[in-house]
């Protein structure tokens, strides 16, 4: 008689409990895992069809089970309303895009992260839930700069700087695998400037340095510039400004021991931003013919390619290049009024989390999630990120939050009764709050 294979004994029996926990906690689980797998996006599949895209699928599908089952919803925060609009003139720029292969594949991927996005902005998350994801995305970000070290270690480089690479030649772009990593090291900065248990504060001091090393390996300027001005913000929004200075001064010593991004400050053949400023410069050529109402979501290369032969580069870069920051390639695609759109509903995002009190759930992770998402915005003046997991992450914490401290239910009646369960509920006019400490009181 032959015996069962261990791996259907183990599918057997981790299927049902996966199931069961998604519909109890879908965002630990499988919410959780995709968070996880977030920076390895583009080597976990082939074609397209990634791990990553089929569990957040999967994770769609359990919150809107989760609310079923809970038979309640939030109205979103401000900020969603903004980003729906944002959507929504995307969409419309497809009936004039001059490139609709383009156009209907960057607003595809872009409409999914949103639609997620969307799903966590109704989401009736608690603050301890909130508090378990807050975890989770810490716990990506370390196992994420660990295994960047084991690869770095084992001479998964080019050119000094740490590369990541599949069996079948897919590769992870290290600017983003860094960026990736910029609200992880932020909600764990926070938390080890706030008071509280040592141990806690210790271990994410701990966490802090270990994935600032794997930023560092990546050799991103822009993540290590990013990087810096998160720390001058949590400064500004803090009094514990002494830490910062020597976290700060730990961090450049940190940078000596992986002199990489050091060295192409300092590459001649690195100069003009590695190229960018000659994509820029044409891209600026590019917005002249598309100012007003844009090329379409997602055809900035062939807006690029056009204007090309008008334009000189000193180092030749290439055809059908992305723009290498948002903003242009956000002005060149969705004109000037698709990148008003944008700043603001990136704004709000930032802005929705100063409103949330400053005792919310006995951590400091508010202060975090806007450090994160304006860090994440000093990125993309060297990114495109619009199309990048990373970045829904950081917004999706942002309307997480809100929604765990100060929920609004959709109906009046249901209102009532959350309004005695909230202990921060949202109110038309909120209190002016002071500079936090990253601490709650006493």
């Amino acid at each position: 008689m032959d015996l069962i294979a261990p791996e259907i004994v183990a599918a057997a029996i981790l299927v049902p409990l996966a199931f069961l926990f998604a519909l109890r906690a879908p965002l630990i689980v499988p919410f959780g895992v995709y968070v996880a797998l977030i920076p390895f996006d583009n080597v976990l599949g082939n074609n397209g069809a990634t791990l990553v895209r089929g569990l957040a699928i999967v994770s769609a599908l359990a919150l809107v089970f989760r609310i079923a089952l809970l038979r309640r919803a939030v109205a979103p925060p401000r900020a969603w309303y903004f980003w729906l609009v944002l959507v929504g003139w995307m969409a419309l720029t497809a009936i004039w895009t001059i490139d609709s292969a383009l156009t209907t594949t960057t607003f595809g991927q872009i409409f999914q992260l949103f639609l997620l996005f969307s799903l966590l902005a109704i989401y009736p998350v608690t603050p301890g839930e909130f508090k378990r994801l807050t975890t989770v995305v810490i716990l990506s970000g370390i196992g994420s700069a660990c295994y960047g070290l084991y690869l770095y270690t084992q001479g998964n480089r080019f050119e000094e700087r740490l590369s990541i690479t599949s069996s079948t030649g897919l590769t992870v772009d290290p600017n983003h695998y860094a960026a990736a990593l910029l609200l992880p090291i932020a909600l764990a900065l926070v938390i080890a400037l706030a008071r509280g248990k040592v141990l806690g504060r210790v271990l994410s001091l701990v966490a802090v340095v270990v994935m600032t090393g794997g930023l560092l390996l990546s050799g991103s300027r822009g993540a290590f510039i990013s990087l810096g001005m998160m720390l001058v913000y949590i400064a500004w929004r803090s009094r514990r400004r002494l830490q910062i200075v020597g976290l700060g001064l730990i961090a450049l010593a940190i940078s000596a021991a992986f002199p990489t991004v050091w060295q192409r400050f300092s590459d001649p053949t690195q100069g003009m931003g590695a190229g960018r400023v000659f994509i820029w410069n044409i891209g600026l050529k590019a917005l002249a013919d598309h100012w007003l109402i844009g090329a379409g979501i997602g055809a900035f290369p062939t807006a690029y390619d056009r204007m090309f032969l008008n334009g000189y580069q000193a180092v030749f870069q290439g055809w059908s290049r992305p723009s290498h920051n948002v903003l242009i390639g956000t002005s060149v695609e969705l004109g000037l009024l698709g990148v008003a759109l944008l700043v603001y509903a990136w704004y709000s995002s930032w802005r929705d989390m100063r409103r949330v009190p400053v005792a919310f759930d006995g951590m400091p992770t508010r202060v975090g999630i806007e450090a994160a998402v304006f860090a994440l915005f000093v990125a993309s003046f060297f990114l495109d990120t619009l199309t990048f997991k990373y970045l829904w992450l950081a917004l999706s914490m942002s309307a997480l939050a809100t929604n765990a401290a100060m929920p609004r239910l959709f109906t009046r009646a249901r209102a009532r009764t959350q309004m005695a369960r909230a202990p921060f509920a949202r109110s038309a006019d909120p209190p002016q709050e002071r500079k936090p400490a990253l601490t709650p009181a006493r």
